[in-house]
């Protein structure tokens, strides 16, 4: 039944993303191939992308700083939403200040980040990645997760409650995931000499269209499917 259920949603996914590559095929033959390339060439310059001889140390790179800055944030970002949510002194002490720095675009933090990190390594675009998305999940944690069960309240509703709180959290790490790849990218792209985001602001300066694309999609299937896992769970647990 599950696994039936998962073929129609990967048949519905391929049929809505085939009109989109049957645009792009055909705008890619009425456009001069310097400025949109067809599909083929920009597969090509994917190869190249998980190639361990030639740029796949990037995309490794680029996952691994993502992967550091996403799972500590998680972990920080859980454990403040939920002091927040059911802590009134912790709300009214820190509240204001992770409320502003949620809806703030931290990864404008990235040029700070070249200064205090040099450039090297991938300390610096993990350190922002983390930044920018601890604020948003604590916030929308404790947004979903505000009230604690009251003594007033049956004990049965504990378990209800519980699954309220997760999936809350479950939101909340399904919101934070685009901040911290978002910052990752501009990170690589202004402080430093590795990435994806560095190959693609390498690729626009010598006017290679097709590895921008290519690095832009690279960039986006780790962010697609991180946010689609957690939107299933957050679906499996609304629907219980």
């Amino acid at each position: 039944m599950r696994q039936s259920a998962v073929m129609k949603a990967m048949l519905r996914g391929t049929i809505a993303l085939a009109p989109m590559l049957v645009l792009w095929q055909v705008t890619s033959l009425l456009v001069e191939p310097f400025f949109w390339p067809n599909i083929a060439t920009v597969v090509a310059e994917l190869a190249k992308l998980l190639d361990p001889a030639a740029l796949m140390p990037h995309t490794l790179t680029s996952l691994s700083e993502f992967l550091i800055g996403y799972i500590t944030a998680a972990i920080v970002g859980v454990a403040l939403g939920v002091a927040l949510a059911r802590s009134t002194v912790v709300r009214l002490t820190l509240g204001t200040l992770v409320s502003c720095l949620a809806v703030t675009p931290l990864a404008a933090l990235a040029p700070l980040m070249g200064v205090w990190f040099g450039g090297a390594g991938i300390a610096g675009e993990a350190t922002l990645a983390f930044i920018a998305a601890v604020f948003p999940i604590a916030c929308a944690i404790t947004e979903k997760a505000k009230e604690p069960l009251s003594n007033s309240q049956p004990r049965s509703a504990a378990p209800a409650r519980s699954l309220d709180v997760g999936r809350a959290i479950v939101g909340g790490l399904r919101i934070g995931v685009p901040p911290a790849l978002v910052a990752v990218v501009i990170c690589e792209m202004v402080a430093s000499g590795h990435g994806l985001g560095y190959l693609m602001l390498n690729a626009a300066v010598r006017l290679n269209v097709a590895m921008v694309v290519s690095t832009f999609i690279a960039i986006a299937v780790p962010g697609v499917v991180l946010t689609r896992i957690l939107a299933a769970i957050e679906g499996r647990l609304w629907s219980w």
